[in-house]
């Protein structure tokens, strides 16, 4: 294209600094629908609890962590959860897939089956809230690629499954900080009732050992040494957070490059 004096017209860039982020913005837009269209969902990571119902909207989650978070202090703990019980799970023998449809989340899904159990609860003590003598709790125990729960059992039975998820022991005592599950009562193939599941990570504790209580499925908080409490100091802290000793900020001291920096 040529000009008014006959020379070829060279392309305006004026105004274009303020244009490009605009049309990032609207692209972004267009695109973020389609990123979060599907849930891919851990074995311990229920995506409805990122699902909402008003607007239809799901969001992606990579694992447990990347929804409820590491805690590395009992602080943290007793803020997150609902109910803190001490108490023994009883297998109820009720599975279903943790797994859900992204579409259709009262669905489960048809590519990928993340095992979970329904257990009873028996409470023998509510160290934070009240309820019945019976909690039901869901747990995440095995994941795997099928369509049917008995592909993956056959998993589970064979131990080839993530040993990071393990199902309770019966008649072992566990210190548990719990959270209402939210949205289950969606899951078409699930009982309905009032159920519960981890507030944070870790949320079960075996206390078997009174004097230093046990993580159970440690995700990689990395902070077991925090928690290996005696049962009637961490009951304590429960009862009366004020007496939870601040957590030390750690001194990171400069490394021989940082002390002698460029000019």
């Amino acid at each position: 294209m040529l000009n008014s004096k006959g020379e070829p017209a060279m392309f305006n860039t004026r105004g274009i600094h303020r244009i490009l982020p605009a049309c990032c913005t609207i692209v972004c837009l267009m695109l973020a629908p389609v990123a979060c269209a599907r849930v891919s969902s851990d074995s311990n990571a229920y995506p409805l609890d990122l699902y909402s119902p008003a607007s239809g909207t799901e969001i992606v989650v990579v694992s447990s962590a990347s929804i409820v978070g590491y805690s590395d202090t009992y602080k943290e703990l007793i803020e997150k959860s609902d109910l803190i019980v001490i108490g023994t799970a009883v297998d109820t023998g009720m599975t279903f897939n943790g797994a859900r449809n992204s579409v259709h989340p009262e669905e489960a899904d048809d590519d990928i089956y993340d095992l979970v159990k329904i257990y009873e609860v028996k409470v023998e003590r509510y160290l934070k809230g009240s309820g019945p003598e019976t909690v039901l709790v869901v747990k995440a125990v095995a994941s795997a690629y099928g369509t049917t729960a008995e592909e993956v059992q056959l998993k589970v039975e064979s131990n080839d499954f993530d040993e990071r998820y393990q199902s309770f022991e019966m008649d072992k005592p566990y210190l548990l900080f719990l959270k209402k599950h939210r949205y289950i009562d969606s899951y078409l193939e699930v009982p309905k009732g009032e159920y519960y599941h981890w507030a944070t990570v870790p949320w079960i504790f075996d206390i078997s050992n009174k004097q230093a209580i046990q993580i159970v499925d440690d995700e990689g908080s990395n902070s077991q040494y925090n928690f290996m409490l005696p049962l009637d100091r961490v009951i304590e802290y429960i009862q009366n957070p004020e007496l939870i000793p601040p957590t030390p900020t750690p001194i990171i001291e400069p490394t021989e490059s940082e002390k002698y920096p460029y000019p």
